[in-house]
């Protein structure tokens, strides 16, 4: 008796096991939006994008930076300061915010100052220099305009849109001239939420996540950047949009009595 009723159980359980499994294995699908909220035009999505990083000329940040370099993880407190003319400034700070580092650059150069080592480096702004101080391999323009919060678009790309059911955003594809393929997952107003670079020279996967209001603005505060065998993570705890900043915050200037190496 107590065998039957065991096999009996048994087939109740394993069908209803079996319906479980298929529902948690589901995707979501979002539907497509109302007809006049549907985007047709990628250069509809392509303006808002635009539109909004026009509308942020500055912004400042306070949180942490974790880092995965080759497996070997690092993390620490950050501020950053970013111009929409260019300008970035990245401090790296102890728990009782001692300096320990310092970014200041520009679109032609950059200086990176540590402080407990006792030296400043120097170099051009391009990619391959700035990833020999920085856990972030990006080229300099698209690093500045992911610290605004919004996505690279680069020039001459071929646009198309459609709707990504997965995700339930928009979706612009295209090819660079370089041969990259360049994928941008945005919201109707905007927004971007997620960026995807792959191309000869590597692989570049950027998500802003957790968004909220700030200053007007919907705004990031945890951008998340993954870059073949680099994995550097952004959280924000304080976020200000627009606000005052002078020439003096983008100053490139090496304390007295460091050395200066150039990193080219």
């Amino acid at each position: 008796m107590t065998f039957q009723g065991t096999s009996a159980a048994r087939r109740l359980v394993l069908p209803a096991m079996f319906l479980t499994l298929l529902c948690s294995c589901a995707t979501i699908r979002y539907p497509l939006p109302a007809e006049d909220l549907r985007i047709t035009d990628p250069n509809v999505l392509i303006g808002r994008l635009e539109s909004r990083r026009a509308r942020i000329s500055t912004v400042s940040t306070t949180g942490r930076i974790s880092a995965k370099l080759s497996g070997m993880p690092m993390s620490g407190r950050l501020t950053t300061l970013v111009s929409a003319a260019g300008l970035v400034r990245l401090d790296a700070w102890t728990p009782t915010w001692d300096l320990v580092g310092s970014f200041t650059g520009d679109p032609e150069t950059f200086l990176y100052l540590s402080r407990f080592e006792g030296f400043c480096k120097t170099g051009t702004s391009s990619r391959t220099a700035i990833s020999r101080v920085l856990p972030i391999r990006l080229d300099y323009p698209s690093l500045a305009r992911i610290l605004l919060g919004s996505a690279p678009l680069p020039a001459g790309v071929d646009f198309r849109i459609a709707w990504d059911t997965r995700t339930g955003l928009w979706l612009l594809s295209g090819r660079t001239t370089q041969g990259h393929l360049v994928r941008i997952w945005a919201e109707g107003d905007g927004v971007a939420r997620r960026v995807v670079m792959n191309g000869p020279d590597g692989n570049a996967d950027v998500r802003f996540e957790d968004i909220i209001q700030v200053d007007g603005e919907r705004f990031p505060t945890n951008i998340v950047i993954e870059m073949d065998n680099y994995r550097t993570s952004l959280v924000f705890k304080e976020i200000s949009v627009n606000g005052m900043t002078g020439s003096d915050d983008f100053q490139q200037i090496c304390p007295e009595g460091f050395p200066i190496i150039s990193v080219e």
